[in-house]
């Protein structure tokens, strides 16, 4: 019916082959049916007939061909390694996409961010480009360095800001200090020279009373050489003063009573109470305009001061050239004479106090004259070269310095 080779022999058959007896010891055992391979190209099936008592009689074999198994494992290996393959191949596929697509970006993305953080400028920018979830981790990077470089820049500025701040601070401090230390200075040289003055005035004022009167009433019996000496002591006492004034006027503090004034009319009064000698010529080249508001009586002793000191340095005759320029803010006045000069280690000193290069004097006139200056917003500078000459500028802002 199935078209099977069927095979039996009894059961007590004696001399039945080796793959009957095989199956029968297996059958015995309760194995039902008992299927093997007698040949490589055949599968045999085993089992018994029972009579009515359920006895094994006979021992019944079906035989088949093994080509459709053979075949169907051949089929089921060729899947299997085509199924590797195609698994193999996708693996692939998928890695070269994955190093492509993210690893590759990731690993550029990363060596940016490295050069970014070795370089430590802000200014540099990562450069992954694409539309997917690694473009997006990019941007964010560049937006928080675009951020971290705004911030730095405003931490720059603030700074800065608080630097200048700190150093306009510092020099107000300083200002103030050194205006205290002077103030304090100054009231003690003026308490020093009040009492000095008061207790040289009246001794001066003694003698020169005695001079007055040893000249009016016994200029017979004295002799042309006794009048000379009371000229003499008469100018000592004079100088003395002068010394006295110079330090009183120097401690007190400066008061200015401004007027407006032209250059050419602060010169002109100002030479007109002075007396020129006749080696020295004086060449005054002042503008008329424009005007200058200053205490008047304050600056023409300063310039009184410069123009006497001129003479002092010419004594065998020379010139003077006085003259003045203006800008948007201020007047120039200069004061250039060819007499005998300085040198640079004098000039350096020649505003302090007590330093002078006369046989005679205190030297307060020019650092009283630096004082008015300073006073009035302006500044007093000198150049000079030894046995050549000297210059002083005096610039004058042309608005008044607020009191």
């Amino acid at each position: 019916m199935i078209g099977l080779p069927i095979n039996w022999v009894p059961i007590d058959n004696t001399e039945m082959t080796t793959d009957f007896l095989v199956a029968n010891s297996t059958l015995a055992k309760g194995t039902q049916p008992f299927t093997t391979s007698t040949t490589e190209t055949e599968l045999s099936a085993f089992t018994t007939i029972d009579d009515i008592n359920s006895n094994s009689i006979v021992l019944v074999s079906v035989n088949d061909g093994r080509q459709g198994y053979i075949e169907t494992k051949s089929e089921i290996l060729s899947i299997s390694i085509a199924i590797m393959l195609m698994g193999f191949i996708f693996l692939a596929v998928s890695y070269f996409s994955l190093d492509r697509f993210v690893l590759s970006r990731l690993s550029n993305l990363d060596d940016d961010v490295r050069k970014i953080s070795e370089s430590g400028s802000l200014k540099d920018r990562t450069q992954t480009k694409g539309n997917d979830e690694i473009f997006n981790l990019s941007r964010r990077i560049n937006n928080m360095l675009e951020q971290i470089s705004v911030s730095q820049a405003k931490i720059n500025d603030y700074a800065l800001t608080l630097e200048k701040k700190v150093e306009e601070k510092k020099n107000e401090l300083e200002e103030a200090n050194s205006k205290l230390i002077k103030t304090e200075r100054m009231a003690a040289i003026g308490e020093i020279a009040g009492m000095v003055g008061h207790d040289l005035r009246n001794p001066l004022s003694g003698i020169k009373n005695a001079v007055f009167l040893l000249k009016k009433k016994y200029r017979p019996l004295l002799g042309d050489g006794g009048t000379e000496l009371l000229l003499i002591i008469d100018k000592a006492i004079d100088h003395s003063n002068k010394i006295i004034n110079d330090l009183l006027d120097y401690s007190r503090e400066l008061h200015l009573d401004y007027e407006e004034i032209s250059p050419k009319s602060l010169i002109s009064y100002t030479l007109l109470a002075i007396n020129f000698p006749s080696k020295i010529k004086v060449l005054e080249q002042v503008e008329d305009s424009p005007t200058i508001w200053v205490d008047t009586n304050k600056m023409q002793r300063v310039f009184t001061n410069l123009v006497k000191n001129s003479f002092d340095a010419m004594p065998d005759g020379g010139a003077l050239e006085i003259s003045s320029r203006h800008d948007e803010q201020t007047v120039n006045f200069s004061f250039i004479d060819t007499g005998c000069g300085m040198s640079e280690d004098a000039a350096k000193k020649i505003f302090t106090p007590l330093f002078t290069t006369k046989a005679q004097g205190m030297g307060f006139g020019l650092s009283i004259c630096k004082r008015i200056v300073e006073a009035h917003g302006g500044k007093i500078e000198v150049e000079s070269t030894l046995n050549k000459g000297t210059k002083f500028t005096i610039s004058l802002p042309l608005e008044p310095k607020p009191q």
